[in-house]
């Protein structure tokens, strides 16, 4: 869970904060590694990421990514 802070945006009053709850970005992630000798490796992986934020509801998203990794060497 990663929270979100606006006090850089456009137009923020400085000192002027809010609930850091209310503006967070939360991601659940996980993978697979496979080592298949001489040096290669093969990882893949999954990313659930979603944004949910009070400020710039039109930033707000749902995304799911699918990633993949090839090690060569040690």
């Amino acid at each position: 869970r990663q929270f979100l802070s606006y006090r850089f945006r456009r137009g923020a009053v400085p000192g002027a904060d809010f609930d850091p709850a209310e503006a967070a970005r939360n991601v659940v992630a996980g993978g697979v590694g496979v080592a298949l000798g001489h040096g290669f490796k093969i990882v893949m992986s999954a990313e659930h990421t979603i944004r949910k934020s009070p400020l710039d509801p039109q930033a707000n998203f749902g995304r799911t990514r699918f990633l993949s990794t090839i090690t060569i060497g040690s």
